[in-house]
Protein backbone atom coordinates (compact mmCIF):
# COMPACT_ATOMS: atom_id res chain seq x y z
CA UNK A 1 0.00 0.00 0.00
CA UNK A 2 1.56 3.55 -0.64
CA UNK A 3 2.32 5.68 2.34
CA UNK A 4 0.46 8.48 2.81
CA UNK A 5 2.30 12.23 3.72
CA UNK A 6 1.57 15.01 4.90
CA UNK A 7 2.68 18.48 3.17
CA UNK A 8 3.65 21.36 5.87
CA UNK A 9 3.50 24.88 4.67
CA UNK A 10 6.79 26.47 4.02
CA UNK A 11 7.23 29.94 2.40
CA UNK A 12 9.82 30.15 -0.42
CA UNK A 13 12.09 26.89 0.96
CA UNK A 14 11.84 23.38 0.15
CA UNK A 15 10.84 20.63 2.79
CA UNK A 16 11.40 17.04 2.63
CA UNK A 17 8.26 14.75 2.01
CA UNK A 18 7.63 11.14 1.00
CA UNK A 19 6.06 10.04 -2.46
CA UNK A 20 6.46 6.50 -4.15
CA UNK A 21 9.16 5.50 -1.09
CA UNK A 22 11.13 8.36 -2.41
CA UNK A 23 11.70 11.54 -0.59
CA UNK A 24 10.76 15.13 -2.47
CA UNK A 25 10.49 18.45 -1.40
CA UNK A 26 8.72 21.81 -3.18
CA UNK A 27 9.02 25.13 -2.88
CA UNK A 28 5.51 27.33 -2.12
CA UNK A 29 5.42 31.28 -2.69
CA UNK A 30 2.68 32.06 -0.92
CA UNK A 31 0.14 35.39 -1.26
CA UNK A 32 -1.18 37.05 1.48
CA UNK A 33 -4.82 36.37 0.12
CA UNK A 34 -4.93 32.83 -1.77
CA UNK A 35 -7.87 33.11 -4.62
CA UNK A 36 -5.90 30.44 -6.96
CA UNK A 37 -3.23 28.19 -5.90
CA UNK A 38 -1.35 26.92 -8.71
CA UNK A 39 0.68 23.82 -8.47
CA UNK A 40 3.99 23.80 -11.12
CA UNK A 41 5.52 20.24 -12.14
CA UNK A 42 9.51 20.84 -13.03
CA UNK A 43 10.77 19.37 -16.50
CA UNK A 44 12.21 16.01 -16.56
CA UNK A 45 15.77 16.68 -15.03
CA UNK A 46 15.18 20.39 -13.19
CA UNK A 47 13.57 20.68 -9.68
CA UNK A 48 11.44 22.73 -7.56
CA UNK A 49 14.17 25.57 -6.66
CA UNK A 50 15.70 25.79 -10.03
CA UNK A 51 12.11 26.01 -11.37
CA UNK A 52 10.95 28.90 -9.26
CA UNK A 53 14.35 30.60 -10.54
CA UNK A 54 13.63 30.47 -13.95
CA UNK A 55 9.45 30.93 -13.96
CA UNK A 56 7.89 33.81 -12.07
CA UNK A 57 4.20 35.46 -11.45
CA UNK A 58 4.75 39.09 -10.49
CA UNK A 59 3.81 40.51 -7.34
CA UNK A 60 1.49 37.26 -6.35
CA UNK A 61 0.19 39.58 -3.13
CA UNK A 62 -1.51 41.45 -5.50
CA UNK A 63 -3.08 38.59 -7.54
CA UNK A 64 -3.71 36.74 -4.69
CA UNK A 65 -2.29 33.55 -6.47
CA UNK A 66 -0.13 30.90 -4.16
CA UNK A 67 2.25 29.59 -6.32
CA UNK A 68 3.34 25.79 -5.12
CA UNK A 69 6.88 24.56 -6.92
CA UNK A 70 6.38 20.60 -6.84
CA UNK A 71 9.29 18.95 -6.77
CA UNK A 72 8.50 15.46 -8.41
CA UNK A 73 10.02 15.28 -11.78
CA UNK A 74 11.61 12.44 -14.28
CA UNK A 75 8.15 11.24 -15.41
CA UNK A 76 6.85 10.97 -18.93
CA UNK A 77 3.39 9.08 -17.84
CA UNK A 78 1.68 8.26 -14.64
CA UNK A 79 0.41 5.43 -13.12
CA UNK A 80 -2.75 4.72 -11.89
CA UNK A 81 -1.58 4.83 -8.26
CA UNK A 82 1.02 7.44 -9.10
CA UNK A 83 -2.41 9.49 -10.14
CA UNK A 84 -4.34 8.48 -7.04
CA UNK A 85 -1.55 9.57 -4.59
CA UNK A 86 -0.38 12.80 -6.45
CA UNK A 87 -4.22 13.87 -6.24
CA UNK A 88 -4.35 12.52 -2.92
CA UNK A 89 -1.35 14.90 -1.63
CA UNK A 90 -2.51 18.07 -3.54
CA UNK A 91 -6.03 18.04 -2.30
CA UNK A 92 -4.79 17.66 1.27
CA UNK A 93 -2.61 20.81 1.47
CA UNK A 94 -6.03 22.37 -0.39
CA UNK A 95 -8.14 21.72 2.37
CA UNK A 96 -5.71 22.25 4.96
CA UNK A 97 -4.55 25.53 4.00
CA UNK A 98 -6.15 27.02 0.99
CA UNK A 99 -9.94 25.47 0.86
CA UNK A 100 -11.68 28.01 -0.94
CA UNK A 101 -8.83 28.14 -3.44
CA UNK A 102 -9.20 27.65 -7.11
CA UNK A 103 -6.88 24.89 -8.49
CA UNK A 104 -4.65 25.26 -11.47
CA UNK A 105 -2.17 22.74 -12.85
CA UNK A 106 0.96 23.53 -15.33
CA UNK A 107 4.47 22.68 -15.86
CA UNK A 108 7.59 22.51 -18.38
CA UNK A 109 8.46 20.12 -20.67
CA UNK A 110 7.37 16.84 -19.05
CA UNK A 111 6.09 18.28 -16.44
CA UNK A 112 3.42 19.86 -18.70
CA UNK A 113 2.63 16.28 -19.42
CA UNK A 114 2.31 15.48 -16.16
CA UNK A 115 0.06 18.06 -15.55
CA UNK A 116 -2.63 16.84 -18.17
CA UNK A 117 -2.55 13.84 -17.38
CA UNK A 118 -3.69 14.38 -13.74
CA UNK A 119 -6.60 17.03 -14.79
CA UNK A 120 -7.42 14.06 -16.33
CA UNK A 121 -7.60 12.40 -13.24
CA UNK A 122 -9.07 14.93 -11.20
CA UNK A 123 -12.20 15.49 -13.78
CA UNK A 124 -12.37 11.61 -13.38
CA UNK A 125 -12.43 12.02 -9.56
CA UNK A 126 -15.04 15.08 -9.49
CA UNK A 127 -12.26 17.32 -8.20
CA UNK A 128 -14.98 20.72 -8.91
CA UNK A 129 -11.98 23.04 -7.55
CA UNK A 130 -9.69 22.21 -10.99
CA UNK A 131 -10.24 25.36 -12.66
CA UNK A 132 -7.59 24.96 -15.80
CA UNK A 133 -4.44 23.30 -16.62
CA UNK A 134 -1.33 25.02 -18.73
CA UNK A 135 2.05 23.39 -20.83
CA UNK A 136 5.03 24.54 -21.90
CA UNK A 137 6.65 22.81 -24.82
CA UNK A 138 5.21 19.39 -23.53
CA UNK A 139 6.23 16.08 -25.17
CA UNK A 140 2.38 14.74 -24.97
CA UNK A 141 2.82 12.05 -27.71
CA UNK A 142 5.25 9.49 -26.60
CA UNK A 143 5.61 7.30 -29.81
CA UNK A 144 6.00 10.66 -31.59
CA UNK A 145 9.36 11.47 -28.87
CA UNK A 146 10.45 8.24 -29.16
CA UNK A 147 10.96 7.59 -33.00
CA UNK A 148 12.17 11.37 -33.15
CA UNK A 149 15.00 10.30 -30.38
CA UNK A 150 15.56 6.92 -32.48
CA UNK A 151 16.25 9.12 -35.86
CA UNK A 152 18.51 11.95 -33.57
CA UNK A 153 20.65 8.66 -32.65
CA UNK A 154 20.89 7.57 -36.12
CA UNK A 155 21.77 11.09 -37.77
CA UNK A 156 24.36 11.47 -34.87
CA UNK A 157 24.07 15.34 -35.49
CA UNK A 158 24.40 16.79 -32.20
CA UNK A 159 26.48 15.45 -29.13
CA UNK A 160 23.80 16.72 -26.72
CA UNK A 161 21.25 15.57 -28.50
CA UNK A 162 22.12 11.92 -29.21
CA UNK A 163 22.79 12.14 -25.24
CA UNK A 164 19.36 13.40 -24.43
CA UNK A 165 17.32 11.01 -26.87
CA UNK A 166 19.16 7.65 -25.55
CA UNK A 167 18.72 8.82 -22.02
CA UNK A 168 14.88 9.20 -22.36
CA UNK A 169 14.67 6.55 -25.13
CA UNK A 170 16.63 4.19 -22.31
CA UNK A 171 13.71 5.11 -19.69
CA UNK A 172 11.13 4.66 -22.19
CA UNK A 173 12.23 1.08 -22.46
CA UNK A 174 12.70 0.29 -19.12
CA UNK A 175 9.76 1.44 -18.69
CA UNK A 176 7.75 0.03 -20.69
CA UNK A 177 8.29 -3.44 -22.59
CA UNK A 178 6.76 -3.52 -25.99
CA UNK A 179 7.52 -0.47 -27.85
CA UNK A 180 4.65 -0.44 -30.11
CA UNK A 181 2.52 0.85 -27.14
CA UNK A 182 4.28 3.77 -26.34
CA UNK A 183 0.96 5.39 -27.93
CA UNK A 184 -0.83 3.65 -25.09
CA UNK A 185 0.60 6.05 -22.95
CA UNK A 186 0.56 8.68 -24.69
CA UNK A 187 -1.95 11.42 -24.21
CA UNK A 188 -2.11 12.26 -27.59
CA UNK A 189 -1.87 10.39 -30.90
CA UNK A 190 -0.12 12.98 -33.52
CA UNK A 191 -0.81 10.82 -36.09
CA UNK A 192 -4.29 9.53 -35.47
CA UNK A 193 -5.26 12.64 -33.91
CA UNK A 194 -6.84 10.73 -30.74
CA UNK A 195 -7.24 12.56 -27.44
CA UNK A 196 -9.66 10.11 -25.79
CA UNK A 197 -7.38 9.91 -22.66
CA UNK A 198 -8.23 13.31 -22.07
CA UNK A 199 -11.74 13.33 -23.38
CA UNK A 200 -13.17 14.21 -19.81
CA UNK A 201 -10.39 17.13 -19.04
CA UNK A 202 -10.54 18.93 -22.51
CA UNK A 203 -14.27 18.96 -22.38
CA UNK A 204 -14.19 20.07 -18.90
CA UNK A 205 -11.64 22.11 -18.14
CA UNK A 206 -9.73 25.22 -19.67
CA UNK A 207 -6.74 24.25 -21.71
CA UNK A 208 -3.57 26.66 -22.34
CA UNK A 209 -0.69 25.24 -24.47
CA UNK A 210 2.71 27.51 -24.82
CA UNK A 211 5.40 26.72 -27.39
CA UNK A 212 7.75 28.69 -29.23
CA UNK A 213 8.04 28.30 -33.43
CA UNK A 214 12.25 28.00 -34.09
CA UNK A 215 12.60 25.86 -37.24
CA UNK A 216 15.61 26.90 -38.20
CA UNK A 217 17.35 26.71 -34.57
CA UNK A 218 16.05 22.93 -34.45
CA UNK A 219 17.12 22.58 -37.59
CA UNK A 220 20.65 23.82 -37.10
CA UNK A 221 21.36 22.86 -33.35
CA UNK A 222 19.89 19.95 -33.41
CA UNK A 223 19.13 18.68 -37.19
CA UNK A 224 14.92 18.02 -36.64
CA UNK A 225 12.65 18.86 -39.09
CA UNK A 226 10.02 20.77 -37.32
CA UNK A 227 7.90 18.31 -37.76
CA UNK A 228 9.84 15.92 -35.10
CA UNK A 229 9.57 19.13 -32.40
CA UNK A 230 6.98 19.28 -29.24
CA UNK A 231 5.83 22.46 -31.07
CA UNK A 232 4.45 20.48 -34.08
CA UNK A 233 2.69 18.27 -31.71
CA UNK A 234 1.74 20.51 -29.40
CA UNK A 235 -0.22 23.25 -32.56
CA UNK A 236 -1.51 19.77 -33.71
CA UNK A 237 -3.64 18.90 -30.65
CA UNK A 238 -4.53 22.54 -30.39
CA UNK A 239 -5.78 22.54 -33.88
CA UNK A 240 -7.76 19.01 -33.57
CA UNK A 241 -9.07 20.23 -29.81
CA UNK A 242 -10.24 23.73 -31.73
CA UNK A 243 -12.81 21.90 -33.96
CA UNK A 244 -14.21 20.59 -31.18
CA UNK A 245 -16.46 23.39 -29.95
CA UNK A 246 -16.52 22.02 -26.63
CA UNK A 247 -13.40 22.26 -25.62
CA UNK A 248 -11.63 25.21 -24.08
CA UNK A 249 -8.30 25.18 -25.05
CA UNK A 250 -6.13 28.57 -26.28
CA UNK A 251 -2.20 28.99 -27.45
CA UNK A 252 0.62 31.31 -27.77
CA UNK A 253 3.01 30.71 -30.17
CA UNK A 254 6.47 32.61 -28.99
CA UNK A 255 8.77 33.71 -31.55
CA UNK A 256 13.05 34.25 -30.43
CA UNK A 257 11.46 33.88 -26.87
CA UNK A 258 13.34 31.10 -25.68
CA UNK A 259 16.64 31.64 -23.82
CA UNK A 260 18.66 29.38 -20.82
CA UNK A 261 19.12 31.61 -17.99
CA UNK A 262 22.90 32.02 -18.90
CA UNK A 263 21.66 33.75 -21.73
CA UNK A 264 21.99 31.33 -24.67
CA UNK A 265 19.21 30.80 -27.21
CA UNK A 266 16.66 27.44 -26.68
CA UNK A 267 13.42 27.83 -27.90
CA UNK A 268 12.62 24.81 -25.39
CA UNK A 269 13.11 27.21 -22.10
CA UNK A 270 10.52 28.50 -19.30
CA UNK A 271 11.08 32.07 -20.85
CA UNK A 272 8.74 31.21 -23.82
CA UNK A 273 6.04 31.91 -20.95
CA UNK A 274 4.72 35.38 -20.76
CA UNK A 275 3.59 35.80 -17.09
CA UNK A 276 1.06 38.71 -17.28
CA UNK A 277 -0.67 36.59 -19.97
CA UNK A 278 -0.66 33.54 -17.77
CA UNK A 279 -2.00 35.70 -15.07
CA UNK A 280 -4.85 37.05 -17.63
CA UNK A 281 -5.70 33.07 -18.49
CA UNK A 282 -5.84 32.17 -14.62
CA UNK A 283 -8.04 35.37 -13.77
CA UNK A 284 -10.19 34.75 -16.97
CA UNK A 285 -10.71 30.87 -15.98
CA UNK A 286 -11.42 31.47 -12.46
CA UNK A 287 -14.62 32.82 -13.19
CA UNK A 288 -15.78 30.19 -15.65
CA UNK A 289 -17.79 27.44 -14.32
CA UNK A 290 -17.70 23.82 -15.07
CA UNK A 291 -20.28 21.49 -16.26
CA UNK A 292 -19.51 18.56 -14.66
Amino acid sequence: MLRKFKFLLLLFVGFPFVLFGQEYSYVISKAKKTDNLLFIFPGFGSNAEKTKREFTIPDHTSSNLTVVYLNFNRRLFLSKNEKEELMHTILELHSKQFKDAKIYLGGFSSGGTIALSLGEYFVENKVSNLKGVFVVDSPIDLQHLYSTNLKNIERNCSKVSVQESRYINSILESKIEEKTVYSINSLYDSKSKDYSKLDDLVTNIPIYIITEKAPLWWKENRCNNEDETNQYVLESFYHVLSDNPATKVSISITTDKGYRQNGSRHPHSWSIVDPLKLMDWIKETSVQCQSY
